[in-house]
Order: structure tokens, then sequence, then C-alpha cells
């Protein structure tokens, strides 16, 4: 009975955060969704950084290409 109540059986009681998440951006959903939901300017900004944060924008790198025009004769 004394080995249940350790720290290794009592650490594990919450659900795992992907699971909090999941529920959240559910939830999130649901009231923008809603018809009698009025977003604001402040809401709109908050979703496009979240955005962004889930999915950071890919930079990608453009060799530089040198052309050198002919000379007129």
């Amino acid at each position: 009975m004394a080995a249940k109540r350790t720290l290794k059986y009592k650490r594990n009681r919450l659900p795992p955060i992907l699971d909090i998440i999941d529920d959240a951006i559910e939830y999130c959903l649901r009231v923008i969704k809603n018809p009698g939901y009025k977003g604001t300017m402040s809401d709109l900004i908050r979703l496009l950084r979240f955005s962004r944060e889930l999915h950071p924008i890919k930079q990608v790198l453009v060799p530089p290409i040198w052309i050198d025009s002919p000379t007129p004769t």
C-alpha cells in the first residue's frame, strides 16, 4: 500500500498537455462560429499571432545572381 503513495503514482494525474490544448482550441472554434460572437481587431491580431506561432513562416534564402550587362560597342 505504501508503494502507491510514492511520487511515481501521483505525478501523472493530469491529462496530457496536448489534450488540454485540443480542448481549448475546440472551445475557441465553437465560440468564434457562434452567430452572436462579435470579434474585435485585437481578437483578430491575437489569432494571427497565435497562428504565426503555431505555423512559423519559412524563410527561403534566394541566392544572388550577378548579371554583367554587355558593354555597348
